[in-house]
């Protein structure tokens, strides 16, 4: 039982809708510490298990959101290579994105335009990385008691939106990473919706029709909760 707890807590969060991409690393990590402290007769396969999906499952989106995440602030001292890398390489990606949707894409533009770009956006990831350890090291309004108070309390894309404002590039970066989900279980939800949409009743339904009916179904569901006067957005406190 101490074994399976910690993986059914996490199987149970990440088929929520809660924003939880900051947490996996951190989940995972403990996970793998109950394994070794077991005195089980199958430890040694559940380590090699363990090891195996973490290897297949991880990704720099893990390790930028556990470093990203404010609830892991005070953790500084366990951080890796990995979760350095994964950081800088989301840093990089989220500047790429940014730039592409903002300038259209870099192709076919002169070879200077290309270089220019290039240097912009490592100027910019060496920016964020700048205002990370800034956000490390508590600088600015981190040093009040009720922004941390509110770590627990707030989502963590929420939090950086509302404290982060001084340091706006990694704050970009933390609530693009923070926000993404973790799980396939919306897109399972929405495609349950659409193929009660397009049945074979409806079979000569067009996609974009049958696209819009069930873009209308989610909204209408959201506005429905967001008029219960007892709505609020979950945040999972671990």
């Amino acid at each position: 039982m101490p074994v399976a707890s910690p993986i059914i807590t996490l199987l149970r969060v990440m088929g929520s809708e809660q924003p939880v991409m900051g947490k996996i690393y951190d989940r995972m990590f403990l996970i793998g510490e109950s394994i070794k402290a077991s005195d089980a007769p199958w430890k040694d396969a559940a380590e090699k298990i363990h090891a195996d999906r973490w290897e297949y499952l991880c990704s720099p989106f893990h390790a930028a959101g556990y470093a990203l995440d404010p609830e892991f602030l005070d953790t500084d001292g366990d951080s890796d290579q990995f979760m350095q890398e994964g950081l800088i390489t989301c840093c990089r990606v989220h500047e790429l994105a940014r730039r592409a949707l903002e300038f259209g894409s870099p192709q076919g533009a002169p070879s200077h335009h290309q270089r220019q770009r290039r240097t912009d956006v490592q100027e910019r990831t060496a920016e964020a990385m700048a205002e990370f350890a800034k956000y490390r090291a508590r600088d600015g309004i981190f040093t009040k008691q009720f922004v941390l108070s509110n770590i627990v309390t707030m989502a963590p894309a929420s939090w950086w939106a509302t404290y982060g404002k001084h340091l706006p590039t990694i704050a970009s970066v933390a609530q693009r990473v923070l926000s993404q989900p973790v799980s396939a279980s919306a897109a399972e939800r929405n495609w349950s919706i659409y193929g009660q949409i397009k049945s074979p009743d409806r079979n000569r339904l067009r996609h974009k029709v049958a696209d819009k009916l069930a873009y209308c179904h989610e909204v209408l569901h959201l506005a429905d909760k967001l008029q219960k006067a007892s709505y609020s957005q979950k945040a999972t406190s671990w």
